[in-house]
């Protein structure tokens, strides 16, 4: 079974095409922390072309996290700032790719708003 970073990575990569970034250019990686080992991947944007590819290399930004809090801003039970004001997310080089992030992670198909999902949560909770 694949792991929660391949799937979102292999989703995004589907995309091809974030119309939010028709006006950025940035090469952004992720690095992710499971029990035994970090999984890399690289994010090009190109005037809202993105290209998804594993591996290490240069950067305009890094954003480091563990399996669990990646799987966090995949599922949409946070973004990205947030994930990043409360240490659970590492950020190296340009911060200002943050926005550019959020984006990644909002435009992928299936993707919802956090707020969505405390909600569906809240309700699941009072049952």
């Amino acid at each position: 079974m694949p792991n929660r970073d391949a799937v979102f990575f292999d989703e995004l990569r589907k995309c091809r095409y974030i119309r939010a970034l028709s006006t950025t250019e940035c090469t952004i990686r992720f690095d992710i922390r499971h029990r035994d080992r970090t999984v890399h991947w690289r994010v090009t944007v190109n005037r809202g072309d993105v290209v998804v590819s594993p591996g290490t290399g240069d950067a305009d930004g890094v954003f480091s996290m563990d399996e669990l809090s990646f799987q966090r801003l995949a599922d949409g039970e946070t973004v990205p700032f947030a994930a990043f004001l409360s240490n659970e997310m590492g950020v190296q080089g340009r911060f200002g790719l943050l926005a550019v992030v959020q984006q990644l992670f909002h435009e992928r198909p299936g993707a919802h708003h956090p707020r969505q999902f405390a909600e569906h949560d809240g309700r699941r909770r009072e049952r």
